[in-house]
């Protein structure tokens, strides 16, 4: 099973590919089978929204926001 930490990376490594901001802070909000990657997490607009699988990594860019 991926950790937080590890999520956190994976969504970092996403958006370096897809060539999108990974602004602090970052916030990691874990659920059943995914984690939600959220950056700017403190402010509203800017953000990118990151799915980690839980349990194999596969990652998404759910959403990115306007700012």
């Amino acid at each position: 099973m991926i950790t937080r930490e590890e999520a956190k990376e994976l969504a970092r490594r996403e958006c370096e590919r897809r060539g999108l901001g990974f602004d602090e802070p970052v916030r990691v909000i874990g659920g059943p089978l995914r984690y939600r990657v959220w950056t700017r997490s403190n402010a509203r607009g800017g953000n990118v929204i990151v799915s980690v699988h839980r349990w194999n990594g596969e990652t998404e860019v759910v959403a990115v926001t306007p700012k």
